[in-house]
């Protein structure tokens, strides 16, 4: 059974699931990882996500598909 988004959205507390907005919640968790990367360029962690997505251009710079 499908319920509507809307309704799977509402706290918890008045009935419904919990669920936060995915859009707002996975750009928040984008935001994050990326002030990391730039805040930790000289990690193994950063240098290998950065060699990947962003060889040729500043990582700022890279879009997506």
């Amino acid at each position: 059974m499908l319920e509507k988004w809307d309704s799977l959205c509402v706290a918890k507390m008045e009935g419904g699931l919990g669920f936060k907005e995915l859009g707002s919640f996975n750009q928040a968790l984008l935001a994050k990882q990326a002030w990391w990367l730039i805040s930790n360029l000289t990690s193994l962690f950063a240098k290998v996500l950065l060699g990947k997505y962003s060889f040729y251009n500043n990582f700022l710079q890279v879009g997506g598909k």
